[in-house]
């Protein structure tokens, strides 16, 4: 095989089968070194089962032209292998590299530069994809869901290398190029790929989905756990300013009551039609599940489903949603969303509006 101004810019053996060895051909060297995301073109993977003697492609219309720029093949199995492309993507193939499979990575815009990707030596399903401007990403499944990690990087370090510790896969290394220098990072992956966690081996429950009442509770497991548990116990959100006492001779045991225009806007807040009491529902006005209410942007990097916020302590958290991309309350409830969640103009009359805001400005109050 001739290719024309190609580079082959990776090439990794399989680690089940030393005679198999697949290479990357990507764009031309100098496309490669600035990084270009116009740098699309390229000639796929190419394939040899004889340990380099021979060599044949190993592509489909999904890859045939990427321009591949990193290869890891599963360390069980030689016919499994992930290619990172230039402004493709990432892709996987089940059979030595007759189909591929684009793999999505949620958060990541489609077209972005996936620059490495490595597959753990102890376990083929944990497979980390380094991205330009997005940092890492980590899938635990072979390639069908991600999530952003690893804590303690820089979160828009554009990742060089990415690579297991072979002598303990629990460790990764990874270089960060931060445009104006690189670092090398050492990371303690332990079970949580967002950080290194206060439990050794996995949670007995967690809180999302709320699954504790049918496993052994985690407490007396971790010491600092224990301690870091009671410390947000501890945790009370302070009363609304409009309904903190204001008895100066006395001492209150309640906060002052509601105000007309709060408890308008109480009624209407409860009101099922409405639906605020559905994912917002009291004490702590929120479902603690996550909701998709079309805030997210093509740039996120997690999303779009994001957790339901208290609405507790309004009075003080402005701006609001995730990304603070409103400044007041009456944009946030008049928002424009698929299933108008936050967008109340069409059900309720500006002077409703006010008194619903009034009542979330109240929260949290005393009976």
């Amino acid at each position: 095989m001739h290719y024309n101004r190609i580079t082959i810019d990776a090439i990794v053996f399989a680690p089940s089968d030393p005679s198999v060895v697949y290479a990357g051909l990507a764009d031309d060297i100098e496309c490669i070194r600035l990084e270009s995301l116009e740098c699309g073109q390229g000639s796929g993977v190419i394939v040899s089962h004889d340990g380099g003697t021979s060599w044949q492609p190993a592509v489909d219309d999904h890859i045939r032209d990427a321009a591949v720029t990193d290869l890891a093949v599963d360390p069980t199995n030689a016919q499994i292998v992930y290619a990172a492309a230039t402004g493709t993507g990432l892709f996987k193939t089940t059979d030595g590299g007759a189909n591929w499979t684009p793999i999505n990575i949620n958060g990541v815009p489609a077209g972005i530069w996936i620059r490495v990707v490595t597959v753990s030596p102890a376990n083929p399903q944990h497979v980390l994809a380094g991205v330009r401007e997005f940092g890492i990403y980590v899938s635990t499944d072979g390639g069908e869901t991600w999530q952003a990690g690893y804590a303690g990087l820089e979160p828009n370090g554009s990742i060089q290398d990415v690579v297991f510790d072979p002598t303990n896969p629990q460790v990764v290394y990874a270089v960060v190029d931060l445009s104006t220098r690189q670092r090398v990072a050492h990371i303690e992956v332990g079970d949580n790929p967002l950080g290194s966690g206060l439990i050794d081996g996995q949670m007995n429950c967690s809180i999302s989905p709320a699954d504790c009442a049918n496993h052994p509770p985690n407490q007396g497991r971790s010491y600092d756990l224990d301690c870091l548990a009671a410390f947000m116990d501890s945790l009370r959100v302070p009363l609304s300013p409009a309904h903190t006492c204001t008895c100066v001779q006395c001492r209150c045991a309640h906060g002052e009551p509601l105000t007309e225009a709060e408890q308008r806007g109480q009624t209407i807040f409860n009101d099922l039609g409405l639906g605020c009491i559905a994912c917002h529902p009291p004490p702590l006005y929120t479902d603690q599940q996550t909701h998709d209410v079309d805030t997210a942007t093509a740039d996120e990097r997690i999303g779009p489903e994001y957790d339901t916020p208290t609405l507790r302590g309004l009075y003080d958290s402005a701006p609001y949603f995730h990304d603070g991309s409103v400044a007041t309350l009456h944009e946030a409830i008049t928002y424009p969303s698929p299933g108008s969640e936050h967008d109340v103009s069409g059900l309720l009359n500006e002077a409703e509006i006010q008194d619903l805001i009034a009542f979330l400005l109240a929260l949290p109050f005393e009976e």
